[in-house]
């Protein structure tokens, strides 16, 4: 399934990622919404099927592998189900809901941002703001004389 926004729906912030699935990490974005948390990935043609299409299905496998190359959605949470984004070693970033069992969903991503900054975003995200991509506002500096 391809992302598109939902009626209604207000595009809030997108990220470049890297998605990651088990040893693998592929590109990808993070997409944040008034309603909900997408991740969505291109997973890379494999090269048997460039070989494939190059000498039997050429036409066929063209429009194939163009779909191939769109970016597709993998997980998604929504506004009002998100719980926490927790930091680990190697720089994985790891999205929780408030799911349990099989309704649970999470998934793991790399990204350049520190994990406090995703903290902070995501909770902002989460308690309604659409302002995501504002930047906590530094302390005012004071001349002092000496």
């Amino acid at each position: 399934m391809n992302f598109e926004l939902q009626p209604g729906e207000k595009l809030l912030a997108q990220e470049a990622i890297q998605l990651a699935e088990g040893r693998r990490l592929y590109p990808g974005t993070l997409i944040l919404t008034s309603r909900r948390a997408v991740v969505t990935y291109r997973r890379p043609p494999r090269p048997w099927m460039w070989v494939l299409g190059l000498f039997i299905f050429y036409a066929l496998f063209k429009s194939v592998s163009s779909r191939l190359k769109k970016e597709r959605v993998r997980h998604q949470i929504k506004r009002d189900r998100f719980g926490s984004v927790e930091g680990s070693d190697q720089g994985i970033l790891v999205f929780h809901d408030q799911g349990e069992g099989y309704a649970h969903v999470s998934f793991a991503i790399r990204s350049k941002d520190s994990a406090s900054l995703w903290q902070m975003r995501m909770q902002r995200w989460a308690s309604g703001t659409d302002d995501v991509e504002e930047t906590v506002p530094l302390p005012e500096a004071r001349i002092v004389d000496l």
